[in-house]
């Protein structure tokens, strides 16, 4: 009898606690994070400020965990691209394709983690959160660093500085998503970034006249 009395209990503690954060991540994305109170998430979660303190410590600690998981779901996605495709130029492709996919199909998860609810930063963030969500983003980082690595390794790529290299495949990425969320501009998608691939694996490609 009080198994079934302590798994109810923490059946109920769950519910609060899923209950709070689908109430903050519809807030965080219709009004940010610096828009978002904590007497806002109550009243979405039909829950006193008390409740709120109850379960979580502040709105950082809330927004850190929505965003952790829509981080990692991007990391997963990424990962599952890369081990499908035979050969680095191909886990290069589909490494990009899979980011457009995460984009498309999960825009929630792309607003929050990506966009961060204001440009590149959010102003007042508690710094130990702020550094959960920068290790997450070093992750993704270093699986687009290694495959420039093993790829100057194999010949694919030329010799040079595999950081710089990284960055600037992530930067082109990631600019044409913001441009693409920009209604107005106007383009393919798939188009341009099979364009954009090919700049690039010709850029990087090594120099064979030489």
């Amino acid at each position: 009898m009080k198994d079934i009395i302590a798994r109810r209990k923490e059946a109920e503690r769950q519910n609060r606690i899923d209950t709070i954060l689908d109430a903050a991540r519809k807030l965080f994305l219709s009004k940010g994070y610096l828009g978002t109170s904590i007497r806002d998430i109550a009243r979405e979660s039909q829950l006193s400020t008390g409740a709120f303190y109850f379960y979580f410590n502040d709105k950082d600690e809330v927004y850190g965990i929505i965003c952790e998981e829509a981080g990692q779901v991007l990391i997963d996605h990424l990962k599952g691209a890369m081990e499908e495709g035979d050969g680095l130029r191909e886990k290069m492709r589909r490494m990009a394709w899979s980011y457009i996919d995460f984009y498309r199909n999960y825009p929630e998860q792309f607003e929050l983690f990506v966009l961060r609810g204001t440009p590149f930063t959010n102003s007042g963030l508690a710094q130990n959160v702020a550094d959960k969500l920068a290790a997450i983003d070093y992750e993704i980082y270093r699986l687009l660093e290694g495959l420039v690595s093993e790829g100057m390794e194999q010949g694919f790529i030329a010799r040079g500085d595999s950081t710089m290299i990284a960055t600037e495949l992530a930067a082109g990425i990631l600019g044409l998503l913001f441009f693409h969320k920009r209604e107005h501009f106007e383009f393919d998608l798939d188009e341009q970034l099979a364009c954009h691939l090919e700049i690039i694996f010709k850029g990087i490609a090594p120099d064979v006249t030489a």
